[in-house]
């Protein structure tokens, strides 16, 4: 069985966006990614640290026209475009405040955990792994987020997220 990627959970209406990096040649796209191109409305020219000239395609008309306009006044690759596009991503406002955090403050990274949810995968706070948790699963979907933290792992199931 085919392990469950972002495409997937962006195809399924789970993920209200996904990027997409045409030029990479090394890194193996899903099948999935030829309806992606064909159906979702996209802006070229995205750039994330580096990388220029990206693809990010969104659910519909709407959310792209959301991002155009709130990224008008964002410096392109400021923390504030980084926090833009992992809201955009669909990825849990709290990791992506970490994820800021972390940019100007590498201190952080001693807080840094993985998490793995149904296809998805980032980074955040190992103190908020709860929260981040039950975002996921009120958001994304119902299933258990591994959080990998130095040599633990803890797997957090939407009943353990209802005392939050």
């Amino acid at each position: 069985m085919r392990k469950k990627t972002e495409y997937d959970l962006f195809l399924e209406g789970k993920k209200p966006a996904i990027l997409y990096n045409p030029h990479n040649k090394d890194i193996i796209y899903p099948p999935c990614l030829s309806e992606i191109t064909e159906r979702y409305p996209y802006i070229s020219g995205i750039q994330v640290f580096d990388v220029e000239n990206q693809l990010l395609y969104f659910q519909n008309e709407s959310l792209k026209m959301d991002f155009v306009c709130q990224s008008q006044s964002v410096e392109i690759n400021s923390l504030e475009w980084h926090k833009l596009i992992g809201l955009t991503l669909g990825y849990p406002p709290k990791a992506t405040d970490f994820f800021m955090k972390i940019q100007s403050d590498p201190t952080l990274k001693r807080y840094q955990a993985y998490f793995h949810h149904d296809g998805m995968s980032f980074i955040g706070n190992v103190k908020e792994k709860q929260e981040i948790a039950k975002w996921l699963h009120d958001h994304i979907s119902p299933v258990t987020t591994r959080c990998t933290f130095m040599d633990q792992t803890f797997y957090i199931d939407k009943e353990k997220t209802q005392a939050v």
